[in-house]
Order: C-alpha cells, then sequence, then structure tokens
C-alpha cells in the first residue's frame, strides 16, 4: 500500500498534464492516514493548501478537524484526506489571483489520472464527499448540496455520504451541524460496515 501510494506521489508530484498547473504553485495530493477506512473528498487546493502542499489546511481545514474531533475521528489516524483536482484552480486579476471552483472537465480530467487510482488503491469503506464538485465526481450528481446532503450512495463498494464544504460551514455558520451530522452518520456506517464484517 505504502508503495503504491509513494510511486503515485511520484508519477503525479510534478504533474503538468492540463493548465491548473501553470497558475500554481505546487500539486496537492494528500493528508491523514495511509490505512484510512474513510476517504474525505474535496474540490480543489486553496491558497493555503497551495502553499503548504496538503489539503484543508487553511480555515476551512481547521473548521473540517474541529468537526472530525466533535464527532471522535482524527485526521492523522481515521481519514484520508485529498480533493477532486490537486493543483488550485485560480482567477486572474492582474497579478493578483483568487480561488474559483474546478470545472466539470478539470474534475473530470484530474480524478481519472488520480483520485480514481487512490481509491483502487485505498479501497475505503465509507467517502465523505465535501461539497458539490466531489460529488459530482462520486455520483455524477450536480443536485444542490444542501438537498443531497446527509444521504447514503454507493461508488463501487464504498458507501458515499455527500455533505458541505468546510468553506460553505465557515461562511454559513448554521450548515456547520450539518457537516458534523453528516460525518457522524459517515462514522456509523464505518461502525456498521466493520460490525458485520463488510
Amino acid at each position: 500500500m505504502l508503495m503504491d501510494l509513494l510511486e503515485l506521489y511520484e508519477a503525479f508530484k510534478d504533474c503538468r498534464a492540463c493548465s491548473l498547473r501553470e497558475h500554481a504553485r505546487q500539486v496537492v495530493l494528500w493528508d491523514g492516514t495511509i490505512l484510512p477506512k474513510m476517504m474525505l473528498v474535496g474540490e480543489a487546493p486553496g491558497e493555503d493548501e497551495d502553499i503548504q502542499g496538503r489539503p484543508f489546511v487553511g480555515k476551512a481545514g481547521q473548521l473540517l478537524d474541529k468537526a472530525l474531533e466533535e464527532v471522535g475521528l482524527r485526521r492523522s489516524v481515521d481519514v484520508y484526506i485529498t480533493n477532486t483536482v490537486k493543483c488550485r484552480p485560480v482567477t486572474l486579476n492582474g497579478e493578483r489571483k483568487s480561488n474559483r471552483t474546478p470545472t466539470d472537465d478539470e474534475v473530470l480530467f484530474c480524478s481519472s489520472r488520480i483520485l480514481n487510482r487512490e481509491v483502487e488503491l485505498l479501497k475505503p469503506k465509507v467517502i465523505v464527499t465535501l461539497g458539490a464538485r466531489a460529488m459530482f465526481w462520486a455520483l455524477g450528481m450536480t443536485n444542490g448540496i444542501t438537498k443531497m446532503r446527509g444521504t447514503v450512495h454507493t461508488k463501487g463498494s464504498a458507501l458515499v455520504v455527500p455533505t458541505v464544504h468546510p468553506a460553505y460551514a465557515l461562511r454559513n455558520p448554521a450548515a456547520y451541524g450539518d457537516l458534523v451530522s453528516d460525518l457522524k452518520l459517515a462514522k456509523q456506517l464505518l461502525y456498521n460496515r466493520e460490525q458485520y464484517g463488510e
């Protein structure tokens, strides 16, 4: 497992297969444990992630860590965290860069090269999709995330729980409870699968 992930890292750490890399400092691959039972998938690195080279390390990542702790999960031990695209998508305004949402084509292209391989290697029992773009990757759905959150679906052998992106919960504090509730659901699904030997 570790060797396979290291090979994947080596193969893509300098990826320049699409235009996203042109304005990103680096490729941001994953964080957390390499032996996860649960995978968390966001949409794309932001500025903090682009600087540090790890997903979910800015304010949204801090809120995610708080939510994980609230349900008894730890980033370093219990979950594997990654994104649908691995380079920061930006809108350029002169020299200034601002984050933007990755397009359908960017999500499909990047995930087909890296994220799908991560899932094959890790074989998570539960995948939590953080935000609409991650839900699009997992389920092919573009329905509003607030309508889809908290439901259970499948992707291959994994159960999928869509939830709001932590950045959304930062902007809309009432949504933090939804994030926590959905993580609790994901943890319960994981417990049930382990209890019945799945």
